[in-house]
């Protein structure tokens, strides 16, 4: 982030107010998550949010009915109002019930966190002046993993340069927490144990986008428990925990046991243990390295213990219906709208050209906005992240409430244009 520059020359030929495009570095950009480009993906879309069902959003080509796009862009002290009314409706309305919370695990340490109340996202890498929450793994980028708060639900994205976190034991950029969830996120050698209450609610069940995903009405029936000391533990999340701590599914006290040592979980191709951690974990005698699918029968040991792992039925259809189709892709960049936020969400494909964000009809992307100006803010999308560019925008672009003129963005990141703002993630 960078403070604002004097304004350049403005090459022949090129209309005022309108930045050339940078070329493109490193052979183009990063593929989406599932591996395959998206074909025919349209420029940009707009997304379902607030209530408001998708095709009442703006599209482009579509005037805005409360801006003329021949009145000039809102600025000043009626902006600077707005902003602090609009800041004091974001705080009401991104303030959870409950709090979640967090058990950090790195090294056979245990720390407890609860996320406050007056934050919408909170970032976990290791460095201080990115993260707010700091660990000590060398394998974890300086921000490694975004918490977002929004619209009563909990997002967990892996915004890293590269992707290091998985959710449960499985690898994907990014799950939705509505209240009941609990969740493991897994980053090399730090384990977090996040947990989003619901008073007098059951278990909640994670999804992985913010629109809900089309689960059959009924899922097939399949079902994995752990017997420990002739003890039966049925799963009754998607992962079952276990380790010496007293907060585990099953707590296995012993020396060679780590607090959060394994978990077995469902898996995209069945059930599977994952080691968390550096916790030694065996299958049948067969060490494991970080994952391993299972079989009913299987006996799985932890240092010096042992439990029997049973698997029944219908397991194929289950994890189908639960991980298969596009569930585990992310094609999109999305930005979703704070409450109280004047223009609304949209999506962008993950890769492609260059998108103008503005009120004018004409823009990619028409923000129902007075205070952005026609064509306020070039976003280039590029795989897991995006860059921003301000277009000598009237009001400017702020990226986490610093003024930019251009940015990298990642999940998590706060983007304000004019009296909109957003905050970025998977889609």
């Amino acid at each position: 982030m960078t403070s604002q520059p004097r304004k350049p020359d403005i090459p022949p030929g090129m209309p005022r107010g309108r930045r050339p495009v940078p070329p493109k570095r490193g052979g183009g950009p990063r593929p989406p998550a599932s591996g395959v480009a998206p074909k025919n993906l349209p420029k940009a879309m707009p997304a379902a949010g607030q209530g408001a069902p998708a095709q009442q959003l703006p599209q482009r080509g579509a005037g805005a009915d409360d801006v003329n796009i021949g009145e000039k862009t809102l600025v000043g002290q009626e902006v600077e109002q707005d902003r602090a009314q609009r800041d004091q409706k974001i705080m009401e309305a991104s303030t959870p019930t409950e709090t979640a919370t967090l058990k950090i695990v790195y090294g056979g340490t245990v720390s407890n966190y609860r996320l406050k109340s007056d934050k919408i996202v909170t970032f976990i890498g290791t460095q201080r002046d990115e993260s707010d929450i700091v660990v000590n793994d060398p394998s974890v980028a300086s921000k490694q993993l975004a918490i977002i708060y929004y619209d009563g639900l909990y997002i967990l994205a892996d915004c890293g340069v590269h992707d290091l976190a998985t959710f449960d034991g499985v690898s994907t950029r990014q799950v939705v927490c509505p209240p009941g969830s609990r969740v493991v996120v897994n980053m090399h050698l730090t384990t977090i144990l996040f947990e989003y209450p619901a008073q007098g609610q059951a278990p909640a069940g994670k999804r992985f986008h913010l629109e809900p995903e089309d689960f059959a009405t009924t899922l097939p029936s399949a079902t994995f428990n752990v017997t420990w000391e002739g003890s039966k533990f049925p799963a009754k999340r998607d992962a079952l925990v276990l380790g010496s701590h007293r907060d585990c599914d099953i707590t296995i006290v012993s020396p060679e046991v780590k607090p959060f040592h394994a978990m077995i979980h469902w898996d995209v191709d069945g059930v599977a243990v994952s080691r968390l951690g550096s916790g030694e974990v065996s299958v049948n005698g067969a060490p494991v390295e970080s994952k391993q699918l299972l079989r009913s029968g299987d006996r799985v040991a932890l240092g010096d213990k042992e439990v029997e792992v049973e698997i029944s039925g219908d397991v194929e259809g289950y994890v189908e219906a639960v991980f298969g189709g596009y569930k585990l892709n992310f094609n999109y960049i999305r930005f979703s709208a704070i409450p109280g936020s004047v223009g609304r969400s949209f999506m962008l494909p993950a890769i492609g050209g260059a998108i103008m964000v503005g009120r004018s009809p004409h823009a990619d992307v028409t923000l129902e906005d007075g205070a952005a100006s026609r064509e306020h803010a070039q976003i280039i999308p590029n795989g897991k992240s995006c860059q921003i560019i301000d277009n000598y925008s009237s009001n400017g672009c702020y990226v986490n409430n610093e003024r930019i003129t251009k940015a990298r963005l990642r999940a998590g990141d706060l983007v304000e244009i004019g009296r909109s703002i957003f905050v970025v993630h998977y889609d």
